[in-house]
């Protein structure tokens, strides 16, 4: 007689997308490592069958996989191999992310925070100044960082308006006809 078990998760706070990875290859990938364990995805829910002691180690796999969706947001390709190959029950693995570089809660429920040393620099000095003026090449991230701390800002309600003020200097287009003058 062989005995089965089951055990469902919700992915409520994490994207089935992100869990799932696009056509499912991160749940194909799952399938591979415990063959023994029957995957049924439906949306949201995930349920695992199996003989448990596979089902045991399965469950613990997509644990650590939920946990660690929650905590960084996103998982690339290699980090998602690191973790499934790395297995349950060894020490905890390495992240070079911190608690610290946490910004805020995106609208779909993605993390925003600090990517580059650059980026955590900014962070810091917004903690600890009330004005920070940051100067670096375009696309590293200065205008995304002062729009992110200051809806950070409107959402734990230390401000009440956010007014984003750019220099009207042209950057080889004509702006056109602006009302008013520099006084």
């Amino acid at each position: 007689m062989i005995i089965v078990t089951e055990h469902s998760f919700f992915l409520e706070e994490i994207s089935p997308l992100d869990f799932y990875g696009v056509n499912n290859s991160r749940l194909d990938a799952l399938k591979a490592k415990y063959p023994h364990v029957l995957f049924v995805a439906r949306g949201n829910d995930l349920t695992l069958k199996g003989p448990p002691q596979e089902l045991s180690l399965a469950r613990d796999m997509v644990e650590n996989l939920i946990d660690e969706l929650g905590s960084r947001g996103n998982i690339t390709l290699h980090r998602f191999q690191e973790v499934l190959g790395k297995g349950v029950g060894t020490e905890a693995l390495p992240t070079n992310i911190d608690d610290a570089d946490f910004i805020l809660h995106g609208t779909r429920g993605n993390v925003i925070r600090a990517k580059t040393s650059g980026q955590r620099e900014i962070l810091k000095s917004a903690s600890e100044n009330d004005i920070v003026f940051a100067l670096g090449p375009a696309g590293t991230g200065k205008t995304y960082m002062g729009v992110a701390l200051a809806v950070r800002a409107l959402k734990e309600k230390e401000i009440k308006k956010i007014f984003l003020v750019r220099p009207a200097v042209e950057a080889g287009e004509t702006l056109g006809f602006l009302p008013g003058d520099l006084k």
